[in-house]
């Protein structure tokens, strides 16, 4: 469903691909449930969230663009993520060379109890006694053209109108399947830096993570590690389910396995003795 913001997510499980090796902040999400929403400002992306300034009403064109690029650089905060847990180019790139992990969240679970936003029929809005609604999650499209862009009017009250274009990506990355969620600074109830915005770090609620994938060359010696943020029951992946990749071997593709909570003490054993015996 498209409002005027983007196009609405209703996908229940959303994916990060993290590192796994020497990487702190993905054992702080998964013990924790720190997340990092970054500003559009880091993107690598050249066309990403960059505001098409030809297609601008000439007329509000210097007030629109500064506008628009102060917000994106100061304003906004991003989580990105993916519709699917199993893309090998997504394995390859942010997975590292598949030895990562991929992380499934729960999108009907977020809280927005940090942002101070409520999602209501596709409309984002003010609710401070809501603090368990969900915050809204948009797919990102994927266009061979640079899309118009759609005027901000100064008296436009709605805050969400004229950013769609952070949600226009072109269509080579249309394998990354990507879903957004948007903090804006105006709506959040935790403080933003004024100078040098780099994003900010929020803490999911518990149940939130609602599925770990390994990737297929993680390295299985240090699987307990994951095993035991599972099974203790104060961390914020607790009870998520597990999930081995394994590449098929007649087509290109993965295929998640899962190891099921009662036998996740069993193949802790059989790794052990397999390493050991190796």
């Amino acid at each position: 469903m498209k409002d005027g913001f983007g196009y609405y997510c209703r996908k229940k499980i959303a994916y990060k691909y993290r590192a796994f090796e020497d990487n702190p902040h993905t054992m702080a999400l998964l013990e924790n449930g720190e997340v990092f929403f970054s500003s559009p400002a880091l993107f690598n992306d050249l066309y990403d969230t960059r505001l098409p300034i030809s297609s601008i009403n000439q007329r509000k064109i210097e007030i629109t663009a500064e506008t628009i690029e102060n917000k994106r650089k100061n304003d906004i905060a991003v989580l990105c993520l993916s519709e699917v847990p199993d893309s090998i180019p997504m394995w390859t790139y942010y997975g590292d060379k598949n030895a990562g992990v991929c992380i499934g969240l729960r999108l009907d679970k977020l809280s927005n109890g940090y942002y101070g936003l409520k999602l209501k029929e596709g409309e984002v809005v003010i609710i401070e006694d809501s603090p368990k609604e969900p915050i809204p999650a948009y797919q990102v499209h994927y266009y061979r053209e640079i899309q118009p862009y759609v005027s901000l009017d100064s008296n436009e009250r709605n805050t969400r109108a004229g950013f769609e274009f952070l949600f226009n990506k072109p269509k080579q990355l249309e394998h990354e399947k990507e879903i957004r969620v948007i903090i804006l600074r105006e709506l959040s109830c935790i403080e933003w830096s004024k100078d040098d915005f780099k994003g900010n770090t929020y803490h999911l609620d518990k149940g939130v993570i609602e599925s770990i994938y390994l990737g297929p060359n993680f390295n299985l010696s240090r699987f307990h590690e994951i095993k035991n943020l599972i099974v203790r029951p104060d961390t914020a992946c607790s009870r998520a389910k597990l999930y081995l990749m394994v590449p098929d071997k007649k087509y290109y593709r993965y295929e998640g396995k899962e190891i099921p909570f009662c036998m996740l003490e069993e193949f802790q054993k059989y790794l052990n003795e397999y390493i050991n015996f190796h």
